[in-house]
């Protein structure tokens, strides 16, 4: 369909007419399109940086479109559109090495520079420069397509539709990463710091997650322990809370340094205590699901037996040698004792412990004391140690599995 200028269009009826215009719609749709002078590349028009869609989809627009070059406005409008305009191919190829989640949404080609267009799911950041790119966020525009046969040549490059994605799950240089999580927090709550009594005060549950993202250090709340991230072997691991107590002060003190130096009045040992007790709400760890993994067990092993009985420390050996067959992360004994007599009682109905099962003395032989345990309640499959691991159900092999007590 060509375009007629005697002729009366509809919107979409004009954007069937050309196909520079039909496939920027197509390719970003919901995005508020621009007409850009052909020399310049300048926009045509004013405010429209607070452009919506309504009036870019009107058919005085898509006219402009028809005749001009066309750019994108990023932003709330355009469904929070956001570009990251690299200035070297090189650059773009390292960025997409680290973020592949990317390759397969709108991108721009223009001489040497490549522009990634993207819509941010949950968090959208301020545009800002950054090395070797610039992230173009709220009122900035970004050229789509060029109609002049001058050097500046923009065209897609790849005209997939553009994709959403989780801005703060971008690899960026650390650095920069925790530049955006800190303006994610201020988002977040508000503000860095409180007003009280004509002074002003950190907020602690803003300064306890930065914490926690900067010492990578969370807290299990089933488990009731706080955890380190450890890069090298990439797995959490478990740490006392004299050790959190220095490595949140460490920290503290070089955010002091680096970024706010109204902190340091506060750099002492009972406001350290008061971040940590914060961290344990604000920072829970995001460690394999323990409870999936006994649930697994519950439902897997065991089963209502008439006249079976089976004792917590039996029923323990067994769970781990379960996990270590199935390769799920271990529990300590006390918090598997912990948890696990809600889990039996929902799964099994009228399932009560009991404090009086026999069972042999291991310190005298022939001799027998009570334990404590379930009655009808008895294991349905064989559980047996892993190959290679020494053990019965009494007394299980370890496996080289994670134990976490």
């Amino acid at each position: 369909m060509s375009f007629d200028p005697e002729e009366s269009y509809t919107p979409k009826q004009l954007i069937a007419t050309d196909y520079a215009v039909e496939r920027v719609i197509k390719t970003l749709p919901g995005t508020v399109c621009v007409p850009l002078d052909k020399v310049t590349l300048n926009p045509i028009g004013l405010d429209w940086e607070s452009a919506d869609l309504k009036r870019s989809m009107s058919t005085k627009n898509i006219s402009q479109l028809i005749s001009s070059s066309i750019g994108v406005v990023c932003g709330q409008n355009s469904g929070n559109l956001a570009a990251l305009r690299f200035h070297s191919r090189y650059g773009f190829n390292k960025f997409i090495a680290v973020n592949p989640i990317l390759t397969d949404t709108a991108t721009v080609s223009e001489r040497d520079s490549v522009t990634i267009l993207f819509k941010c799911a949950g968090f959208y950041p301020q545009s800002r420069p950054l090395e070797g790119l610039d992230l173009l966020t709220d009122g900035r525009i970004v050229p789509v397509y060029d109609r002049t046969e001058h050097a500046a040549d923009i065209h897609f490059e790849n005209a997939n539709p553009v994709k959403e994605v989780d801005f703060l799950g971008l690899n960026f240089s650390a650095e920069h990463k925790e530049d955006f999580y800190i303006e994610w927090l201020i988002t977040k709550h508000h503000s860095q710091y409180t007003p009280s009594k004509g002074r002003l005060l950190p907020n602690d549950a803003f300064f306890a997650e930065l914490l926690t993202y900067k010492t990578r250090i969370k807290y299990e709340p089933r488990i009731r322990s706080f955890f380190e991230f450890d890069i090298t072997k990439s797995k959490w691991q478990k740490v006392n809370e004299d050790v959190v107590l220095s490595k949140v002060f460490q920290a503290l003190f070089q955010i002091v340094q680096e970024r706010a130096s109204k902190l340091l009045p506060f750099c002492t040992d009972d406001y350290v205590r008061r971040l940590v007790k914060t961290m344990r709400l604000s920072g829970v760890v995001d460690l394999p699901d323990y409870q999936a993994g006994l649930q697994q067990f519950v439902d897997t092993a065991l089963e209502s037996r008439k006249g079976s009985n089976i004792t917590t420390l039996e029923l323990f050996a067994a769970y781990r040698v379960f996990c270590q067959n199935q390769q799920l992360p271990v529990l300590g004994d006390t918090a598997f004792q912990r948890i696990v007599p809600a889990l039996i009682e929902g799964t099994f109905s009228g399932k009560n412990r009991s404090h009086s099962l026999r069972r042999e003395s291991e310190d005298r032989p022939g001799d027998h004391t009570n334990r404590r345990g379930y009655r009808d309640l008895g294991l349905k499959i064989t559980v047996l140690p892993p190959t290679g691991t020494a053990g019965t159900p009494g007394t299980p092999g370890t496996g080289g599995m994670q134990n976490i007590s």
